[in-house]
């Protein structure tokens, strides 16, 4: 009996030491996965359709492991998702104006400037109907907009205005551009991608936004007292953002966020 009692004894402590052992592991497995899950929750970045390539880079590179979904659409369309209740964690804008208007509904902290780019014509590479600014109003030219409600479209119809205040060019040639434009398109992505079709002899659209055309259209400049800048603006969304979206917006702002945009034809 003291033989068997014996035995049981470190039977017991064995059997408690495994459960021990099973327990800690258990925890350690539970607080592996919970810090992943936490680790994969991804943040969504609605940005402007210009800004695809260049935001794209920017999530590849962005430091830590959070994980970045991108929305990309026009100006107009993102600010009106997000007035609707589209879960966005960060936003940025092809314009100053939709991002104004979000903060005055108090939808987004303070909007910072991210970029500039500027203005330019594009005409598919295989013709020669656009050489200027003033063959716009050549009689059958076909030029493409986007819609005045996008930042593209805005920008355009300044450019058109200082066309029409420009003593050498003047109103006759700004009534003659806007008599050829065939359509407005939802953003300057699609504007970009008819002329490059052929589908228009013209477009006017941002400057960065060329390089993924590049070989399918040709770039004619538009001179400076014409142009206009375009600003691009960034902001986190109030209540939706975390930790982690304030860090893309940094990384965005910062040396590295700069670097990058500048590579894709931006400026600051």
């Amino acid at each position: 009996m003291i033989a068997d009692g014996r035995q049981a004894g470190p039977d017991r402590r064995t059997r408690r030491a495994r459960h021990i052992v099973w327990l800690a592991a258990s925890c350690l497995f539970v607080a592996a996965v919970a810090g992943e899950a936490c680790a994969a929750r991804p943040i969504t970045v609605a940005g402007a359709a210009s800004l695809t390539d260049a935001f794209e880079e920017l999530g590849r590179h962005a430091s830590g492991q959070t994980r970045v979904e991108f929305s990309f659409a026009g100006s107009q369309t993102l600010r009106t998702q997000l007035e609707h209740g589209a879960g966005f964690d960060v936003i940025a804008l092809a314009d100053s104006t939709p991002m104004n208007a979000l903060a005055r509904a108090k939808l987004i902290d303070a909007p910072q400037e991210l970029a500039r780019s500027r203005m330019v014509l594009v005409a598919p590479v295989r013709t020669r109907a656009v050489r200027s600014i003033a063959d716009l109003g050549r009689p059958g030219v076909r030029v493409l907009l986007a819609v005045s409600a996008a930042p593209a479209g805005r920008y355009a119809d300044r450019v058109l205005a200082n066309i029409g205040a420009d003593r050498a060019l003047g109103e006759n040639l700004r009534r003659a551009i806007e008599a050829n434009v065939v359509s407005r398109e939802a953003d300057v992505r699609a504007v970009l991608a008819k002329v490059a079709l052929g589908e228009a002899d013209a477009g006017i659209v941002y400057a960065t936004d060329v390089e993924g055309a590049k070989g399918r259209v040709r770039v004619v400049e538009i001179p400076d007292r014409l142009n206009v800048d375009a600003t691009y603006w960034i902001a986190t969304v109030r209540g939706n953002a975390g930790p982690e979206a304030a860090a893309f917006v940094r990384f965005a702002l910062g040396p590295e966020g700069r670097a990058i945009l500048a590579r894709h034809g931006f400026r600051h």
